[in-house]
């Protein structure tokens, strides 16, 4: 994650896809949280 996070430049527009997920205190969490190429097309 660390990596991923110091790759992208400030104000540079990201898509991260993932699976939403609640987890046991009700907060929602993305799983996986990858940075991905737009291009990609994304089933989960």
């Amino acid at each position: 994650m660390k990596k991923m996070v110091e790759a992208v430049q400030v104000e540079e527009a990201v898509i991260i896809s993932g699976v939403l997920v609640e987890n046991k205190d009700g907060n929602l969490i993305l799983n996986p949280a990858i940075q991905r190429d737009p291009k990609i097309p994304f089933q989960p």
